[in-house]
């Protein structure tokens, strides 16, 4: 197993339409640094505390439910697993419900590193 991380960034929860149900293409951790809030992963809420550490899979229907009054911090890893050659990390999609939950491979914007 060769693993490639194709984005880390820091990112601010703050209830916006962009963080109902979706699906991602890439492996993903969460690490919140406050809380509270909820995340909905395969229709099931988990709370949201300080330090908490969510992972996801690429595929895997999730939602972020975060007030808007108390926007949340978290630090967001996304990267790939097996494929290392033409990582899908470095070309991150998100599909929004309702949408058709389908994704097309594309070359990836950097090449991978040998």
């Amino acid at each position: 197993m060769t693993p490639y991380v194709g984005a880390i960034m820091p990112y601010v929860y703050d209830g916006s339409s962009n963080e109902h149900l979706r699906v991602g293409n890439a492996y993903a951790f969460h690490l919140f640094t406050d809380g509270p809030g909820e995340m909905e992963i395969d229709g099931i809420r988990y709370p949201i505390e300080r330090r908490t550490l969510v992972f996801l899979r690429p595929g895997q229907p999730h939602a972020f439910h975060i007030m808007p009054s108390h926007p949340l911090s978290s630090y967001n890893i996304y990267f790939d697993l097996w494929d290392n050659r033409s990582p899908v990390s470095n070309n991150l999609l998100f599909i929004h419900a309702p949408e058709v939950l389908q994704f097309e491979k594309k070359p990836p914007k950097h090449p991978a590193p040998s």
